[in-house]
């Protein structure tokens, strides 16, 4: 049944959330949702798809949090970062601008994704960022 919740997790994270486990290499955040899911469970039967999707749907919205909006990704699969294992926060997304200063030194072509999250440090916390970047005209 874990690979039947996996694989629901997995299409509605990239069809209706913009996001993706690419980085839950070892299934480890898959597998505590499962154990999450299964643990409200209080019944002993098999859970219904339904169920499961339903109850994605709701959860997969604070797992891949946003700022403001979700990604619109130009390539064709979203690429969420992860940092310690827990999926970052989306902040937003820009454009490298088209000039002749871009073309020299930058990719116009290209879209950037600001991601952040909080991390822990000696002075309680603090922000680390990640820039994702895709191309416009790849596959």
């Amino acid at each position: 049944m874990s690979y039947v919740f996996g694989a629901i997790a997995y299409q509605i994270a990239e069809h209706e959330l913009s996001a993706s486990f690419s980085e839950d290499r070892d299934g480890s955040l898959i597998s505590s949702l499962f154990a999450e899911y299964m643990s409200r469970e209080k019944e002993e039967r098999e859970p219904k798809e339904s169920e499961m999707e339903a109850w994605l749907r709701a959860r997969l919205l604070d797992v891949f949090p946003c700022a403001q909006r979700r990604p619109v990704w130009i390539e064709s699969l979203p690429m969420w970062p992860f940092r310690q294992g827990i999926p970052m926060a989306f902040v937003d997304q820009m454009a490298v601008p088209e000039s002749e200063r871009a073309r020299t030194l930058l990719s116009p072509s290209s879209e950037l994704y600001v991601f952040g999250a909080r991390v822990k440090s000696e002075y309680g916390w603090e922000m680390v960022y990640q820039v994702v970047q895709q191309v416009r005209g790849l596959p």
